[in-house]
């Protein structure tokens, strides 16, 4: 039987579908929001593609607790950094929902790679292009940032979940724009994410 996720059949889900299906929907939601935590992705603003949450939930709603085998949960990894570095999630997401759930689940019982890892490219020229959170990928090169330990390079402090919300922390300049400006750097080159980084906001 064929996978479709457009808003039709969620339509034409009876109330008795949804009684038996809300309480397993809402542990994958649940589980899907632990990991993005996981990956250094602390609020809705920073999340790379909120369209991917949902095959991710139902990822997360079929496995169970198998989920967190560490040979799985790499991965449940793997094929979500491809998705949001390979910008997956960023048209035709219906189609895109129906082929990753299969596939995923096929992958994790041994089966062959999923088609959304083996198309993922990632360019270094891309990253002069990446200067707004409009951009996926920007975001989740936030995200890495976090992952790997950034440290706030004016107070040599670590940045991790606890200072992330009690310093505020965001994304800024390290070279500033007027600095740039004055030594003759452009600005695509000067507000792509390779001249930022996190940094307390509370200086």
């Amino acid at each position: 039987m064929a996978i479709s996720c457009k808003r039709k059949d969620i339509l034409r889900l009876t109330l008795e579908d949804y009684r038996h299906f809300a309480d397993q929907a809402t542990y994958g939601f649940e589980e899907a929001a632990k990991f993005l935590y996981q990956q250094c992705i602390f609020t809705a603003r920073d999340l790379p593609y909120h369209t991917q949450l949902v095959p991710l939930a139902v990822i997360f709603a079929v496995l169970g607790t198998s989920a967190f085998v560490v040979g799985i949960l790499n991965k449940l990894k793997r094929w979500y950094w491809c998705g949001v570095f390979g910008e997956s999630y960023g048209f035709a997401v219906e189609t895109q929902f129906a082929r990753d759930v299969p596939e995923v689940l096929e992958w994790i019982d041994d089966g062959p790679i999923p088609s959304i890892i083996e198309r993922a490219i990632f360019t270094p020229g891309r990253l002069q292009t990446l200067q707004t959170r409009n951009s996926a990928a920007y975001k989740g090169l936030y995200s890495i940032l976090l992952k790997e330990g950034v440290q706030d390079f004016r107070s040599n402090t670590t940045i991790d979940a606890l200072t992330f919300f009690d310093e505020k922390i965001d994304i800024h300049h390290i070279f500033p724009q007027v600095w740039c400006k004055q030594h003759g750097i452009e600005p695509r080159r000067c507000d792509s994410i390779i001249n930022k980084t996190a940094i307390f906001g509370t200086y």
